[in-house]
């Protein structure tokens, strides 16, 4: 599974959206993207550490900013490579387990009161 983080009205990422485009005509193949716009889902962006936009994860791997040419073909073929994009339905129910323990903490946090000394 890619995800590519992007947010309202940003220009590079639709450079990057571009690029895909292109990179997937040129390998031959094509593969969804799931775009997430970190305005929206801010939750799902904290789980994956997204600090800037665009960025594109893929298993464990993180690229942010808009590569080069080679640096995104290296980036996917390495995804192909290391199965990150085989296994969508677990890869997606380890991000919302990942999200629910984020919303569980903050409940928690707001549910105890501070002890002050």
């Amino acid at each position: 599974m890619i995800l590519l983080f992007t947010s309202d009205n940003c220009t590079w990422c639709d450079v990057l959206k571009g690029m895909l485009e292109d990179l997937w005509s040129e390998l031959g193949t094509s593969y969804d993207v799931h775009e997430i716009n970190v305005s929206q889902h801010s939750r799902i962006a904290e789980v994956y550490d997204v600090l800037v936009v665009p960025t594109l994860v893929a298993g464990h791997q993180k690229i942010s900013g808009v590569p080069g040419g080679d640096d995104l073909k290296a980036f996917l073929i390495q995804a192909f490579t290391q199965g990150s994009l085989v296994d969508t339905k677990n890869a997606t129910q380890s991000l919302f387990t990942q999200v629910r323990a984020i919303r569980q903490s903050e409940i928690q946090e707001t549910a105890t009161p501070e002890l002050t000394s």
